[in-house]
């Protein structure tokens, strides 16, 4: 009976203990420190909604009606990430490297 019991005693021990950790990559900033991306059509320069973007560390956003999406996550913050620009209904996927910080903006033009 006390084998049983083991594991619900040390699963939740465990998770305490290595818990916080794993949040860290979830983790986010003010919305006001956000990084803004913005996508835009080359042709119109208008932004372009419903555009999936995602980054080397697999976090996925669609753009805004705008074209913006708001990257508030402190994984990405503070480093060069690489991402993944999806337009549905083209074959080719866009990939571009930005250096991400608190606060600042990109402008990316579709292919």
């Amino acid at each position: 009976m006390t084998r049983r019991r083991l594991p619900l005693l040390v699963l939740p021990a465990l998770f305490l203990l290595l818990g916080p950790s794993g949040y860290w990559s979830y983790a986010h900033v003010q919305p006001e420190d956000a990084f803004r991306m913005k996508i835009v059509d080359p042709k119109t320069g208008a932004g372009v909604p419903g555009v999936r973007v995602r980054s080397d560390n697999g976090i996925v956003c669609h753009t805004r009606y705008n074209g913006e999406i708001a990257w508030t996550e402190t994984a990405l913050m503070g480093r060069d990430v690489r991402f993944t620009v999806d337009r549905e209904g083209q074959r080719r996927r866009q990939a571009i490297t930005l250096h991400v910080t608190p606060g600042s903006q990109a402008q990316v033009s579709l292919p």
